[in-house]
């Protein structure tokens, strides 16, 4: 049986890997504003704006948290999957600036 002292540890650890790898994946798109910009014909403005508003959508976790607790964790996590697949597939097929933002906000 393992000690609760090096389970508690082995969970810091793990949670604090995964919140710096997604936070990094998150950020990994900054550098390639400028290129974004050029392929959609859009100034680097408006290609930052969509970038804050896809980050501005992690505040939206405890709303899921609450539709969660409601509707059942299985559902929720289904649901968030079928969106993210929608908007990146979206985001990838149709490059237009509101499809782009649209997309954005679902993943």
């Amino acid at each position: 049986m393992t000690h609760p002292r090096f389970r508690f540890y082995t969970l810091i650890f793990v949670t604090t890997l995964a919140k710096l790898l997604m936070n990094t994946a998150r950020r990994m798109v900054y550098p390639f504003a400028p290129a974004f910009a050029r392929g959609l014909g859009l100034d680097l403005a408006a290609i930052t704006s969509v970038i804050a508003l896809n980050q501005a959508t992690a505040v939206l976790g405890p709303v899921g948290a609450s539709f969660a607790d409601h509707y059942g964790n299985r559902r929720i996590i289904l649901f968030s999957l079928v969106m993210l697949c929608i908007g990146c597939v979206a985001a990838g097929l149709i490059p237009m600036y509101g499809t782009l933002v649209l997309a954005l906000f679902l993943a």
